[in-house]
């Protein structure tokens, strides 16, 4: 299945996006301005690692930022270390990915990064070249999935799956979307906690790397379990509804119910970017 046909699930919604549409109506903020000189290394290096569909203004400010920081950084290029760590920790890139995106960018005069507009129209051979070079996209490891019993007490029917991270059922496409996450893999939906949005059957794609945000569909991986070392994981396949330093708050449709998961319980929170029959 082509990934245009792919059924967008992120905010709570199953609807089909135009990645275009989106672009074309971001806000100021979120634009790079593209008919200036080459950015500054650091700028080019970041605008590298960005997630794709990632805006601006949502990226700064989930690192604690002005929601306009990136208009200074694109014309200075000076950030404190401190920052370049927030905005790296904001869309889950190490220090090493940043470290080499800016060697990367010290080594042309020439504009790295284009703006999310016009990266749309040429976004699918640039996502290609950064991460794949020039090669065919690889397909996305769909690994197995199963009924993981119940979270909290078996009264508030929160269903877990388990996933088999060690077991790999298939191979499926890989989107343009996923094109600049190599640990990016698919599953297939086995409960019926997330219908309408996510039914049985559902196989969805999945962005360890890219940063989660308020109403996004997420894999909330739990921490324990007596078969670490064999590769499953117990999971919750929920919608993020608030997080903090202490808990994250998450929505569970069928039956509709919002819980918590204490902090220290989550190993990792990994973003649903599509879903498709």
């Amino acid at each position: 299945m082509a990934a245009s046909d792919a059924v967008f699930v992120s905010n709570s919604q199953a609807t089909m996006l135009d990645q275009t549409s989106v672009a074309v109506s971001l806000a100021l903020f979120d634009t790079p301005n593209t008919m200036a000189e080459p950015k500054p290394p650091v700028y080019r290096a970041l605008m590298a690692l960005k997630p794709d569909g990632l805006a601006l203004g949502r990226w700064a400010t989930d690192a604690g930022l002005a929601r306009n920081y990136f208009n200074g950084l694109e014309k200075h290029g000076n950030p404190s270390q401190d920052v370049v760590d927030a905005l790296l920790s904001a869309i889950s890139a190490t220090r090493a990915d940043y470290e080499r995106s800016l060697e990367h960018a010290k080594q042309t005069d020439s504009e790295f990064v284009l703006s999310e507009v016009v990266g749309i129209a040429r976004g699918s051979r640039d996502t290609r070249m950064a991460i794949f070079g020039d090669e065919p996209l690889p397909p996305v490891p769909l690994v197995g999935s199963a009924i993981g019993g119940d979270f909290g007490s078996v009264e508030e029917h929160i269903e877990l799956t388990e996933l088999y991270y060690g077991q790999v059922l298939d191979y499926v496409s890989r989107p343009d979307f996923l094109a600049k996450d190599p640990q990016a893999y698919a599953l297939r939906i086995v409960g019926e906690s997330m219908v309408p949005a996510l039914k049985p059957g559902h196989e969805v794609w999945v962005s360890p790397r890219e940063g989660v945000g308020i109403g996004d569909t997420v894999i909330v991986q739990l921490r324990g379990g007596t078969d670490q070392d064999q590769g499953v994981k117990m999971v919750l396949v929920k919608e993020l509804v608030r997080r903090s330093s202490e808990y994250v708050e998450l929505r569970q449709y069928n039956p509709p119910t919002m819980f918590r998961v204490e902090i220290a319980r989550v190993a990792a929170m990994h973003k649903v970017k599509g879903a498709r029959y």
